[in-house]
C-alpha cells in the first residue's frame, strides 16, 4: 500500500506540474478559442448582437430582427445564433417559409447555447394562425430528429463527448423524450454533477417520480465516501485543475507557484484519518489563496458533527464581545457586552491560532482581508464537536469575571441573517428618516420586496434614508442594480473595474462570464418611480460582501451616499462548482473586483460598537448615521 501511495503522489505531482501553464496576463481575446470553433472575441460580439436582437423582438421590430439575424448568419454560417435568431424573427413575423429554412440550417450548425431547444416550441405555440402553428411544429420536430442523428454520429466519430452529452440532454428534454434526457443527464453528472443536478431541479418533468429517482441516485453517488487513496487523489486533482483553469484570483494571490503548492498539500490529504481531516487539508490548500469566493465547501455531515453554544460573538479591537444571546437558557448567565477572555483556558486569539487548521476555523482563517477573517472566526469562537463541553471565562463591562461550562448543542450558524428574516424591511427611525434593512440579495425577489417596503415612503417628505447592509453577504447583483435605479436621475454603469481572466461559456448569464478587463458594465437606467433625491447613508461591516459590495460601489462611485461602519468583506465572483468525494464541493470564483477584492471598501466614518453599546442594546452605528445624514446630501452636478 505504501508503494502505491508513493506512486500516486509522484504521478499527481507530475500531473499538477505539467498542467496547463497559466499566463501571467490574459491572452488577447482573438487567441482564446472556445471548443475549437469560435474565438472569444466572436463570442462576445455575438452576446452583444443577441441583446440587440432581443430588444428588437420586444419592440415587435421583426424586420429589424430578421436583418440582424441574416447579418450574423452570413458572418458565421457555421454557428447557431444567426439561425436561431432568424427562426424566431421569421416565426413571429409571420414568414413560415423563412422559419423552416432557418431550422434546416440550425440542425447542421454548431450550437453555442443548447438552451435554445427549450425556446423553439413555445414560440411556435404563440402563433395565432393554426396552419402556421402546425407546420412549424412539424418542422421543429424534424429539426430535432436531424440534430439527434447528427449528434449520435459525431459521438461515434469521437467528437467532444462532454459537449455533445450536454446538448443531447437539452435536446431530449425539449423533444419530450424524458427517458433520453435523464440518461444523458446521468452521463453529464459524471463530469459536471452540479450542472446536471441544477438542470434536473429547475426543469419540469411529466414523470416526476423518474426524475426523483435519478436525483436520489446522483445524490447517493455524490455523498459516497470510501476513503480510498484513489478517491482522495481524485479530489485533489479536481481541485488543482479547477483552480488553475478558472480561478480569477490565482494570478493576484500570494501563492505564486500553484502546482508546487498543491504538491506540498498532497501528503496531508492522503494521510488524513477521516473525511473531516481530508476536507481540512483541501481547505488549507485552497484557502491559502485568500479569496473568500474560492472555497472548499464541507460536506453536510461534517458540518452537522460540529456544534455551537448559542452566543453571537464579534471582535471589537483586540477583544471578543458577546453581541447577542441566542439560547434563552443562557440569558441569566451571559449578556451582550460581556467579553470572552478565555476558551478552554487559553486566550481567544491563542485558541483560534491553535485550531486554525481545523473545521470550522479553517474555512476563514487564511482569507483576506484580515478584518473579514477575524469577524467570521469570532462567530465560531466556541464551536467544536457537537454535544461536547467548553470552558469559557467571561468578563462583564464592570470587570466582574465568571467561569462557565457551556454545551455545544446548537448547530453552527452559517449566515449572518436569520433564514426567516424578511427580504427587505423599512422603519421610520426619526421624523422623515427611514431605515431600510436589506439582509441579502437572494432567497426571493428582493427587488419586489424593496418596492413593497418603500410603498409607504413619500420621497417628497423624506429627509433621509439609511440603508442597512451590515449583515448582507451578497447574492444577485441585479437586485442591487434595480434598487439603485431609484436613487439616480441619469444613467450610470452597473459595475467598474471587473476582472475575469478566464472564459467559461457555461457560466455566462447576461454580462457575467465575459472577459472584462478594467471595464464598465451596461448602464442602469433611472427607475420610473419613486425616486429618492434625499441624503443617503449606507451602514456596512466586515460581513457586507459580494453583490452587497457591488451595491455599495454604485452609491460610492456616483457620490450618492456616505458609508458608516467597518470595512467590507472584500470578495466577489460568480462561482463554478466542482463535486468532491464524500459530498463536499469546491467553489471557484470566476471574477474579481479590482475596486475592492481582498481589501474591502473603507467607510467614510469608521465606527464599531463599544461594550456599553452592546450591553445597552444601543445601535451606535445607526445613531451616528442619523447624525451624519445632512452631510450625505447628493453631490451637485
Amino acid at each position: 500500500m505504501r508503494r502505491c501511495v508513493v506512486s500516486i503522489i509522484g504521478l499527481a505531482a507530475l500531473w499538477v506540474a505539467a498542467g496547463a501553464v497559466r499566463a501571467e496576463a490574459p491572452l488577447p481575446a482573438e487567441t482564446i478559442p472556445y471548443a475549437d470553433s469560435v474565438s472569444l472575441a466572436e463570442y462576445v460580439r455575438l452576446l452583444d448582437e443577441m441583446q440587440v436582437f432581443q430588444q428588437r423582438i420586444r419592440a415587435a421590430d421583426f424586420d429589424g430582427a430578421a436583418a440582424l439575424a441574416r447579418a450574423v448568419a452570413e458572418r458565421v454560417p457555421e454557428l447557431s445564433p444567426g439561425h436561431e435568431m432568424g427562426f424566431l424573427a421569421a416565426a413571429l413575423g409571420g414568414r413560415p417559409d423563412a422559419a423552416v429554412a432557418c431550422l434546416e440550417r440550425l440542425a447542421e450548425s454548431y450550437f453555442i447555447y443548447p438552451e435554445i431547444y427549450a425556446n423553439l416550441l413555445p414560440v411556435v405555440e404563440r402563433l395565432a394562425d393554426p396552419a402556421q402553428r402546425q407546420r412549424l411544429r412539424e418542422a421543429v420536430a424534424e429539426c430535432f430528429q436531424r440534430r439527434a442523428f447528427r449528434l449520435h454520429h459525431a459521438l461515434v466519430r469521437g467528437a467532444n463527448g462532454r459537449q455533445i452529452l450536454v446538448e443531447m440532454m437539452y435536446l431530449h428534454h425539449a423533444a419530450g423524450d424524458e427517458a433520453g434526457a435523464l440518461r444523458s443527464l446521468e452521463a453529464v453528472a459524471v463530469f459536471d454533477g452540479p450542472f446536471a443536478r441544477n438542470f434536473l431541479r429547475r426543469s419540469t418533468w411529466r414523470d416526476p417520480a423518474a426524475a426523483r429517482a435519478v436525483e436520489e441516485r446522483l445524490d447517493a453517488k455524490r455523498r459516497a465516501w470510501s476513503g480510498a487513496v484513489e478517491e482522495r487523489m481524485d479530489g485533489v486533482v479536481r481541485v488543482a485543475a479547477a483552480v488553475q483553469a478558472m480561478s480569477a484570483a490565482l494570478p493576484l494571490t500570494p501563492v505564486t507557484d500553484w502546482p508546487g503548492h498543491v504538491a506540498r498539500w498532497i501528503p496531508a490529504a492522503l494521510a488524513a484519518t477521516d473525511k473531516a481531516a481530508y476536507y481540512e487539508a483541501l481547505a488549507g490548500m485552497v484557502h491559502a489563496l485568500g479569496d473568500n469566493h474560492t472555497r472548499v465547501l464541507f460536506p453536510d455531515d461534517v458540518a452537522a458533527a460540529c456544534g455551537d453554544c448559542g452566543l453571537g460573538i464579534r471582535p471589537v479591537g483586540e477583544r471578543f464581545l458577546v453581541e447577542r444571546v441566542d439560547d434563552p437558557a443562557l440569558t441569566d448567565r451571559v449578556r451582550p457586552g460581556d467579553e470572552i477572555t478565555a476558551v478552554d483556558g487559553r486566550a481567544p486569539a491563542e485558541h483560534l491560532a491553535r485550531n486554525s487548521w481545523r473545521f470550522p476555523w479553517v474555512e476563514h482563517a487564511a482569507l483576506r482581508p484580515a478584518g473579514y477573517a477575524r469577524r467570521r472566526l469570532a462567530a465560531d469562537l466556541l464551536a467544536g464537536p457537537a454535544g461536547t463541553m467548553v470552558q469559557v471565562t467571561v468578563r462583564t463591562p464592570d470587570s466582574t469575571t465568571a467561569a462557565l461550562t457551556l454545551r455545544r448543542d446548537r448547530p453552527l450558524r452559517c449566515a449572518p441573517a436569520a433564514p426567516d428574516e424578511p427580504l427587505v424591511t423599512a422603519r421610520e427611525v426619526a421624523p422623515g428618516v427611514w431605515r431600510i434593512r436589506i439582509p441579502r440579495f437572494e432567497g426571493g425577489d428582493v427587488y419586489a420586496a424593496f418596492r413593497e417596503a418603500i410603498a409607504p415612503i413619500d420621497p417628497d417628505r423624506t429627509r433621509g434614508l439609511i440603508l442597512d447592509l451590515r449583515d448582507n453577504p451578497g447574492g444577485n447583483s441585479a437586485y442591487g442594480d434595480a434598487i439603485f435605479a431609484h436613487f439616480i436621475d441619469t444613467p450610470c454603469p452597473s459595475y467598474r473595474l471587473d476582472y475575469t481572466p478566464v472564459f467559461a461559456p457555461t457560466k455566462i448569464n447576461g454580462h457575467h462570464g465575459r472577459l472584462r478587463l478594467y471595464s464598465e458594465g451596461p448602464s442602469i437606467q433611472p427607475a420610473a418611480g419613486p425616486r429618492f433625491g434625499c441624503p443617503v447613508v449606507l451602514l456596512v461591516s466586515e460581513l457586507t460582501a459580494s453583490a452587497a459590495e457591488d451595491f455599495v460601489c454604485l452609491f460610492r462611485d456616483q457620490g450618492r451616499a456616505l458609508l458608516v461602519g467597518r470595512p467590507t468583506a472584500g470578495g466577489t465572483g460568480n462561482g463554478h462548482y466542482v463535486d468532491l468525494p464524500g459530498g463536499g464541493m469546491l467553489r471557484v470564483g470566476l471574477n474579481v473586483s479590482l475596486a475592492y477584492s481582498w481589501r474591502g471598501l473603507k467607510p467614510d466614518v469608521s465606527l464599531e460598537p463599544s461594550p456599553a453599546d452592546l450591553a445597552a442594546g444601543r445601535d451606535a452605528e445607526l445613531a451616528r448615521a442619523l447624525e451624519l445624514l445632512p452631510a450625505a446630501a447628493p453631490a451637485g452636478p
